[in-house]
């Protein structure tokens, strides 16, 4: 197993935000990389190319959480932003 870091896509058209990540995979942190990054780091095992589709809601402080988004996954700070960070 290994670490690896994965940068957070902006929000499409929509407001969604979808991720490709190992499906062996295990989100450790969601913070900012030394470059002011919003990044998610995740435990991935076995096979690297056999990917899933995470999607991914991301919440500022007071927004509403669609029920779907049961799993949190962490909050980082961008700006003057909190950001929390789930997924289905």
């Amino acid at each position: 197993m290994k670490v690896y870091k994965y940068p957070i896509p902006a929000r499409d058209e929509d407001g969604d935000v979808f991720i490709r990540l190992p499906k062996n995979h295990q989100i450790l942190h969601v913070g900012l990389d030394p470059a002011g990054v919003a990044c998610i780091w995740a435990k991935v095992g076995g096979d690297l190319d056999s990917e899933s589709c995470v999607d991914l809601f991301i919440a500022s402080t007071g927004e509403e959480i669609p029920d779907q988004y049961r799993n949190y996954a962490g909050t980082y700070k961008q700006e003057l932003f909190v950001q929390h960070v789930f997924f289905a």
